[in-house]
This record gives structure tokens, sequence and C-alpha cells, in this order.
């Protein structure tokens, strides 16, 4: 509604202007303005009311009278002409006419139209005045002619008297009121028109705007549906990210449990080694004392039934028997427990190598994972601190138009979703590591799944990419 009133407001303002200027320019304020000088501005009102009102006699009449004071004396002519081709009765056209050609010089012209001037009106003082200054400026010339004079040596010819005021006959009057009513009625008309159209276009517009609100309505239910999916998709995305932190640890500890299946193959190796020295310090050490026993009986033996056997020898034999038992059994206990002690000593090592690349690599993949999330956020900054100032792009492009063609390509499309798997991390010597996946791209104009390999550094505690291509 408030639209359809300023419609209708804005053409009756446009109308009242239209008949408010027209009644603003008066004869007498454009005669006010000749007096003074002001011809300029007298001339511009002049033609401002004879675009509306083109046969009005009177105003044609001053428009003339203010070109020939400009000195634009053939455009005065032709207005002059027509008038007084138009009207033959009124002298003041031809009376101005017959200025203008005494200044161009054309001194018979301008005697011909002041005589049609007095027969039309023979009361005109201003005209037989400028008829009788004419006899006399070509009595002048003549006899300047015949005196030899040149036209240069001859004093100033004055100029002849222009006829301000246009005294229309009753009749004429009253077929100039007619014109204007005429003319008036034509403006009332075409603003009846105006009206009409401007009524129908209300009319289209109140249509629009009615489907405007139900396309209001239309996009608020959309934009809630949006909104509503863009919850569900945030809540997808978090249980996708549980989801991809477990499998995550998942590999974390496969790879936990690969790094300690080796670790105890190699102890089991050590184990079996030692295991099997043992084994044959048992055997040695049952030798001996199989030995020992067997001494002993014969020693007995001897004692019973060889009382000439040396008693100090045998007993010497036997202490050496016994020291070598001894130490065979100081060798197996101390093989036991080089066994424990090797078992303990290689654990902690094994576990501190094992948390150390545990953290290593959750920290690249904490990393890889942010990048992404600023890729598909539109996050730009973020997504290009995500490399490292020594990023070497492919193509041979350097790192600056790089950054700028990045941003153009992220910047362009309305939505971008990015999704990693197969995600698999090598922490390599050199102080590098590599992270291999399958990257899935799809944004509003375009949609692929490649390979990747991206190289990462650690850089002020923080894992940057140095080098990204497709595999």
């Amino acid at each position: 509604m408030k639209i359809v009133r300023y419609i209708i407001l804005t053409t009756l303002l446009s109308i009242v202007c239209v008949i408010n200027s027209s009644a603003e320019i008066t004869y007498d304020k454009i005669q006010l303005l000749i007096e003074n000088d002001k011809h300029k501005e007298a001339l511009n009102l002049t033609e401002d009311y004879l675009s509306r009102n083109k046969s009005d006699i009177k105003f044609q009449f001053l428009k003339g009278l203010i070109l020939a004071r400009l000195n634009r004396y053939n455009d005065a002519e032709k207005i002059f002409y027509k008038m007084a081709e138009e009207n033959p009765n009124l002298p003041e056209p031809l009376n101005n006419l017959a200025v203008i050609y005494s200044i161009q010089g054309e001194y018979s012209k301008a005697q011909e139209i002041l005589k049609k001037a007095l027969e039309s009106n023979r009361n005109y003082e201003t005209v037989y005045h400028n008829l009788s200054d004419l006899y006399a400026k070509v009595a002048s010339r003549a006899y300047n002619q015949a005196l030899g004079i040149s036209q240069t040596e001859r004093g100033p010819i004055e100029k002849l008297l222009f006829l301000r005021e246009l005294n229309l006959p009753q009749t004429m009057l009253i077929e100039s009121l007619n014109r204007e009513n005429k003319e008036l009625k034509s403006v009332m008309k075409d603003t009846e028109k105006v009206l009409e159209e401007n009524k129908l276009a209300i009319k289209i517009k109140n249509q629009e705007l009615s489907k405007l609100g139900e396309a209001q309505r239309s996009i608020q239910k959309l934009m809630q549906e949006k909104l509503e999916l863009n919850i569900e998709i945030k809540e997808l995305k978090g249980s996708l990210d549980e989801v991809m932190y477990s499998l995550s640890l998942k590999d974390e500890q496969l790879a936990k449990l690969d790094e300690t299946e080796k670790a105890l193959a190699g102890l089991t190796n050590e184990n079996k080694g030692l295991k099997d020295r043992l084994v044959k310090a048992e055997a040695s050490l049952g030798q001996l004392s199989s030995s020992l026993i067997l001494k002993d009986e014969q020693l007995a033996k001897l004692d019973e039934n060889l009382n000439n056997i040396n008693a100090a020898d045998l007993k010497k034999e036997n202490s050496n028997l016994k020291s070598k038992v001894n130490e065979t059994e100081l060798l197996l206990e101390e093989l036991k427990k080089s066994v424990a002690d090797g078992a303990e000593d290689s654990s902690p090592d094994i576990g501190q190598k094992t948390n150390k690349l545990s953290e290593q690599k959750k920290a690249i993949e904490i990393a890889i994972n942010n990048w992404v999330n600023a890729w598909a956020s539109k996050n730009i900054d973020n997504y290009i601190s995500s490399y490292a100032m020594e990023f070497k792009p492919s193509r041979g492009l350097s790192r600056a138009k790089w950054e700028l063609q990045r941003r153009e390509r992220l910047a362009n499309p309305s939505f971008i979703k990015i999704k990693l798997t197969n995600i698999k991390i090598e922490i390599r010597d050199d102080g590098l590591a590599n992270v291999r996946f399958t990257q899935q791209y799809q944004s509003d104009s375009y949609k692929d799944e490649v390979k990747k390999i991206v190289t990462v550094k650690m850089i002020n505690n923080k894992w940057l990419i140095m080098r990204e291509r497709v595999l």
C-alpha cells in the first residue's frame, strides 16, 4: 500500500509542478527582466513557457525581441517574419522585422515592411518615426555617395526603434485564450491518461507484491529447511569425526602391536639363545654330578678295599670336582639372571619409542584434519597457514601466484565437501613425514576422487605442508 500511495503522490506532484511552472512564468515578469537587461534569463523563461504553449503569440513576440537584444538578428528575423506572415494585421512584428532589416543594411526591405505596418495601423507613432528615419538614412547615403564620401567616413547610423509591446485585438485575444484552453484541456487529457496508466501499473505492482509475498514465504521455508539440514550435517560431521578419531586410535594400537610383536620376536630369539646355553649348562652340571657320585662310590670302595691307595690324593680330586660343580651352578644362576635382566631392560626402550611415534602420528593427523576443515569451511587464512613458507607448488608456480590462485578457487564455490580415507602416516628419519590418503572432493561445480601424498615437517612446534602431489 505504501508503494501505491507513493506512485499516486508522485504523479499528482508532477501534474501540480507542470501547472505551477506555467503559472509562475508571466508576460510582465519577462518584460521586467528585459528592462533590467537580464536577457538570457528572460530567454530561458520564454522558451520554457513556449515549450508548453507553442501558439502563444505574445510570448513568441517576446522571444524575437529578446533575441534581437542579444544581437541574434538572424534568429529574431525568423520569428518576426513568421509572425508577420501568420498575422499580417499586427504592426508590431512588421516594425521589428523592418528594424532588423535596417540593421542588416537592407533598407529597401525595411521600407516595404514599414509601409505594410502603417497599412495595418496608421496610429503607430513609432512606425512613422522609423520610416522617417529610414528615408533620411537612405537620402543621406545617396548624398554621401554623390559627394564621394566613403561609408567609413560617415557618422554612426542610428538604429530604428523596436516596439516592445504587442497589442492584440480583442478577437485575437479571445482566439489566444481559446488556444490556451485547448492546450490545457490537452494537458488534462494527457494527465488523465497518465493516471489511468498509473492505476494499471499499481494493479500490476499489487499482483507482483502478492507474488513476492508468496516467494518470501517460500524462501523462509527453504531457509528453515536449510538450517535444519545444516544442523543434521553438523551432527553427522561430529559423528564422522568421532569415527575417524576411533579409527586413528585403532591404527595407532595396531601399529603399537606390530612394533611390540617385532620387539617380542627379538626377545624370543635372544631368550632362546640363553635357554640353549642354560640347557647346555644344566647338561654339563648333570654330567659333573654323575661324575661326583661315581667318584664318591669309587672313593668308598677304595676306602674299604684298597688301604694302599693314598687317601689324600683322592680327597684332593674330590675337592676339585666339587669346585667345578659350584662354578657351574654359579654360571647357571648368572645365565638365568641375564635372561630376566635382558627382558626388563629392553621393554622401557620399546615402549618409549612406540609412544613417541604414536604422539607424532596423532599430531600429524590433527594437522591434516585442521587443513581439511579449513578447506571445507572456506577459511582461507587458516587454509593457507597450513602450508610452510618453503612449500613448493606444482606446475612451476611461485608461492605468491599459487596463494592468489588458491584464494580465488576457495572463494568461488558456494560449498565445499572433502572426505579423506585410507590415511597412512610414515615417519621418516630426516625429520619429515609422508601422509598418504584418498581424497574425495565435491563442490557446486566440480567433483572428483584422487589419491594424494602430502609431505609435512615440524616447524615452530607445528606440522606444516612442504609438498602436495596427486599420485
